[in-house]
């Protein structure tokens, strides 16, 4: 609620007014509508001035991190790290971790993927094993499930 001339504004005075455009309107409901539009107006600069704000954020925040991104390419630049493809494939560092990486990339993929099983399907595997718990003949499928989640529990 605000206030216009000393009168209490709201939505309830604008209410009596519907359907009396050509009659004379109570001067409360004109003071009322003046209010209706103050108030539109006022809220109509209030987003504008929080968009504004919002845009400015943006840019501060986006020029910080330019200039963090800048300072830090500078910081690996000077402190002589690789920076072509070439050079990293002359130096014997990286050809010993690619050689490992490769030795190992099996046991990764396979410990990888026994990672993905586990986070994503224990609670479907739980209700598979619900509902075949009872049952006297398993498919492999079925066996599969209650083996993986006994390992697993």
């Amino acid at each position: 609620m605000a206030s216009l001339g000393g009168q209490l504004c709201s939505g309830i005075h604008s209410l009596s007014c519907q359907g009396r455009a050509n009659t004379k309107l109570h001067p409360i409901v004109v003071k009322s509508r003046k209010c209706e539009v103050a108030r539109a107006s006022y809220d109509a600069q209030v987003q504008t001035s929080r968009r504004e704000a919002i845009t400015r954020l943006a840019i501060a925040s986006g020029a910080a991190l330019l200039s963090l991104v800048a300072a830090t390419d500078a910081a690996h630049a000077a402190a002589g790290e690789i920076e072509t493809a070439e050079e990293a494939a002359s130096n014997p560092l990286i050809q010993k971790l690619l050689e490992t990486s490769r030795a190992n990339k099996a046991v990764n993929d396979a410990a990888r993927l026994e990672d993905y099983y586990r986070r994503n399907f224990t609670e479907y595997f739980q209700f598979v094993e619900g509902s075949v718990r009872n049952k006297k003949e398993l498919t492999p499928a079925e066996k599969a499930i209650v083996e993986w989640l006994a390992k697993n529990k």
